[in-house]
């Protein structure tokens, strides 16, 4: 499947806070309780203005000139990344491209010399695919509270 990357809108939202609020992804997760929408109006509206942490939209195109949304990838400005896939492309083997992708996009965007990715031990998935991006295991660390493996990503 080929892939694109665009900013994410205020149309993404919804999409949004149902990816957020998938079982699977607030199990992995270092704040695990559902997101309510209230929260989440709130929070989307504050990431979307902040022109120096990119939130991007991953589309994957399903037949030719036909895209769909499949992945989010946000990047704070320290530099810090996050990724979401939506759970109809979990298996598929494009969480690797999605990122890479995100970070050649972010590049001129963030202001940084790296990129880290905090990532659960348990998580297996998550660690093999950004070991697959070319991210590498820093150090044990702590992120709220929860047991966290440091990975990074020079630009």
């Amino acid at each position: 499947m080929r892939l694109r990357v665009r900013p994410a809108t205020a149309d993404d939202l919804m999409l949004v806070f149902e990816w957020a609020n998938d079982p699977v992804t607030r199990s992995m997760s270092f704040e695990q309780n559902s997101i309510s929408l209230a929260d989440h109006k709130e929070w989307f509206s504050n990431v979307l203005s902040d022109n120096s942490s990119p939130f991007l939209i991953i589309e994957g195109e399903k037949h030719e000139g036909n895209w769909v949304p499949i992945a989010q990838v946000r990047f704070s400005r320290e530099g810090v990344i996050n990724m979401s896939l939506d759970n109809k492309f979990r298996g598929q083997h494009l969480a690797t491209p999605a990122i890479q992708q995100a970070i050649e996009y972010a590049k001129n965007t963030l202001n940084v010399d790296v990129i880290t990715a905090y990532i659960k031990p348990e998580n297996i998935a998550s660690r093999k695919v950004f070991e697959k991006a070319g991210f590498h295991l820093q150090r044990e660390a702590t992120v709220k509270g929860s047991a966290s493996l440091e990975y990074t990503y020079p630009l």
